[in-house]
């Protein structure tokens, strides 16, 4: 979960939607400036990290009592 996390804010959020405009979300097309604040997606991360974290190990122990 973290490695996807990391993949959504540095990769997406950083590098595919500021620079290819054809693959923002419909009705996002005037939102440049907001699309190229870096600390504004770290931020938005940073509270969530607990989170994600805590997902893996669940997925994980859903995953071994299913199975």
């Amino acid at each position: 979960m973290a490695v996807r996390v990391a993949f959504d804010t540095f990769v997406l959020d950083w590098l595919v939607f500021p620079n290819l405009r054809w693959a923002r979300l419909p009705g996002t097309e005037h939102m440049d400036a907001a699309y190229r604040q870096k600390w504004f997606h770290v931020k938005a991360l940073l509270p969530m990290l607990p989170v994600f974290a805590a997902g893996g190990p669940i997925c994980a122990g859903l995953m071994v009592w299913i199975w």
